[in-house]
């Protein structure tokens, strides 16, 4: 009914209808296809992907390491399926967040195998690569997550092409309490910026060899980074032309992240160190007998134990936001 009768009435065509449905189903299915991509891993770099002008304006140093790290995502990006059918089938009656649990620590062990094979890491000493392997990890998985946020559904979308499970913000909230919210939120964010596979696996790098304590070369792991950084630099300015504050805002949305795995860090801590078989150390990704042991109000526990730590300890130090200026060496270790 009309609020006013006086008003005429104003009847849409169906032809016009249709068009606003289709171009929104068509804006769906590329959000979709996008979120495939960053996911799952095309077979084919994003650098090498882009129009021919774009990829000219990069150098030959700067692609042949955005290929070789997006090669090296595509082969730890997801389990392969037969580690996510026994997955299927040790947990299938049981709640989701069993399976939640056990996906996150499939992720933990792609996460580790991705950083033992990125440039560089090879290069530091045992003890600096132990101290990196402990404290990026929490970083890593909340950026893995948000490449698989389902920005329409509001989920999170984990597995492969073949296999798949999709968690809202609840289910999350049961796995690791209120810091879902934080993540979740983390993730739409990131969404909106429609990163490609590369900016993405840049990113990641980034927040891999940054500062941390303890580190007995912290020189050697801000050179490498600075490789990494000026890389995502050049290729925002080659295929962003017109977003020329992308690069800033990625700087700042690492700040973001820091600040959030602080406060997540113990309780993925604590996921990892549950008892589940460790993926074998070679690049193929072999089933295996799922033990996972760790239980909900084992958990809860380790949330409790982490607020309290939180009150006595001081805030956990933030990225710098400086901007790195390009790097004069072509070359990456």
């Amino acid at each position: 009914l009309r609020a006013d009768s006086r008003v005429p009435l104003v009847v849409i065509p169906e032809d016009q209808c249709r068009i606003k449905r289709e171009a929104k189903q068509k804006l769906r299915t590329t959000l979709e296809q996008q979120r495939k991509v960053n996911c799952a891993s095309p077979q084919q770099a994003v650098s090498s992907s882009e129009s021919p002008d774009d990829c000219v304006a990069l150098s030959m140093e700067t692609r042949e390491l955005i290929n070789r790290i997006v090669t090296i995502d595509q082969q730890f990006a997801t389990p392969s399926t037969d580690t996510l059918m026994k997955i299927s089938e040790h947990s299938e009656a049981n709640n989701s967040y069993q399976q939640l649990a056990e996906l996150t620590i499939l992720s933990l062990q792609l996460i580790h195998q991705f950083t033992m094979h990125l440039p560089g890491f090879c290069k530091l000493s045992d003890e600096d690569k132990r101290i990196l392997h402990k404290t990026c990890k929490t970083e890593v998985l909340v950026l893995r997550t948000s490449r698989c946020y389902d920005v329409f559904d509001e989920k999170v979308v984990l597995g492969n092409e073949e296999k798949q499970w999709r968690y809202d913000r609840e289910q999350y909230r049961e796995f690791i309490g209120p810091l879902a919210d934080l993540m979740f939120d983390f993730a739409h964010a990131l969404s909106k910026m429609q990163l490609h596979q590369a900016e993405y696996v840049l990113l990641t790098a980034i927040a891999i060899f940054s500062d941390r304590p303890g580190l007995l070369q912290p020189k050697s792991v801000e050179d490498i980074q600075e490789v990494y950084t000026s890389a995502l630099q050049s290729y925002v300015d080659a295929l962003r032309p017109k977003q020329r504050n992308i690069f800033s805002r990625l700087l700042m949305k690492l700040t973001d992240l820091r600040s959030l795995a602080s406060e997540q860090s113990e309780i993925i801590t604590g996921i990892s160190s549950a008892g589940i078989a460790i993926m074998p150390p070679s690049s193929s990704q072999q089933s295996y007998d799922m033990k996972f042991t760790i239980t909900k109000p084992h958990l809860q526990h380790r949330q409790q134990h982490h607020q309290q730590q939180q009150q006595q300890q001081s805030p956990y130090p933030l990225y710098t936001q400086a901007h790195y200026q390009p790097s004069t060496s072509t070359g990456y270790p």
